[in-house]
């Protein structure tokens, strides 16, 4: 079996709840707080080592306090990540208020860099799919990172979450140019800024810029706009993309049909995102439930 290779971040979140968030200069009036590790490329690698599924997971960790943090609890969930550089990392500060509502402030380090040694060192034959976690744009050798995946020519499965506000333009337009399949939630703000009546026109819209399909993730589940094809598939609960876009793969490396593997995806995501210590989780019912999948596939 071939593996997913993951392209994001893995770094250190500082997480503030409060019953409201603050607005302007007001103070701060926490709950409780909290320490955990965050990023794209960390919460794909979770979820693809605990199906035990195969993944080549490249990202920067660093040195400092923050990173050392994030490299534990890599090294705690066993997922294996290339060698820490000597750059200091940063973390980010999330604040969530009673309705679920949050604001998130990055302080940049060297975790959103690519890092083309360790893509390198990858082999491209093993590839089957790439996951990107496009905050990684944002980061120092953006332009190196599209060149690697124009010549890597594997399909691209790109997350569009964090740090968008700090992706230049024409690093989006080109990656948009590599017709990348694009995971994104219905609050992301290129769909929350946009003047759409409903999910089904963003998702058309979208799909126009990159020309492939869009999957836009909402409470109910997951609209996935295709060239000639549209599909929903239902779910209760709320899906990180993150998670949802690791369970998805998973599947489809295992040769689950495309429709099947959106179930699995949010079947798995959910479990995850519904968990408050998604470190806990074993996902042995749905490693069961990828078994029975590729039985009657």
């Amino acid at each position: 079996m071939k593996n997913v290779m993951i392209i994001g971040s893995c770094h250190t979140e500082l997480v503030t709840y409060v019953k409201e968030l603050p607005m302007g200069n007001e103070d701060i009036v926490p709950v409780s707080q909290s320490i955990r590790t965050a990023g794209g490329g960390y919460l794909s690698a979770l979820v693809l080592s605990k199906l035990n599924m195969k993944y080549a997971l490249i990202t920067e960790t660093g040195s400092g306090d923050y990173a050392d943090l994030a490299a534990k609890s890599m090294d705690d969930e066993e997922i294996i990540y290339p060698e820490r550089s000597e750059e200091l990392a940063g973390c980010s500060y999330r604040m969530i208020d009673e309705k679920g509502n949050e604001g998130v402030l990055y302080v940049a380090g060297n975790e959103y860099d690519f890092n083309l040694d360790a893509a390198l060192e990858a082999d491209p034959e093993e590839t089957a799919f790439v996951l990107l976690d496009t905050s990684v744009l944002s980061g120092e050798n953006a332009d190196e990172l599209l060149r690697y995946l124009e010549d890597l020519e594997k399909p691209v499965y790109a997350v569009l979450k964090d740090r968008l506000d700090a992706i230049e333009e024409n690093a989006l337009e080109a990656l948009l140019s590599l017709n990348p399949v694009l995971i994104l939630d219905e609050n992301d703000s290129w769909i929350a800024g946009g003047e759409f009546s409903d999910v089904r026109d963003a998702a058309a819209e979208i799909a126009e810029m990159n020309g492939n399909t869009v999957m836009i993730l909402s409470r109910e589940g997951v609209y996935c706009r295709e060239k000639d094809d549209t599909h929903f598939a239902e779910c209760e609960d709320d899906t990180d993309p993150y998670f949802f876009a690791a369970g998805y793969l998973a599947a489809r490396l295992c040769g689950i049909s495309h429709k099947n593997s959106l179930i699995f995806g949010l079947e798995a995501g959910s479990k995850m995102t519904d968990s408050f210590t998604p470190e806990e989780e074993d996902l042995e019912d749905e490693k069961k439930r990828l078994a029975e999948m590729i039985l009657h596939e």
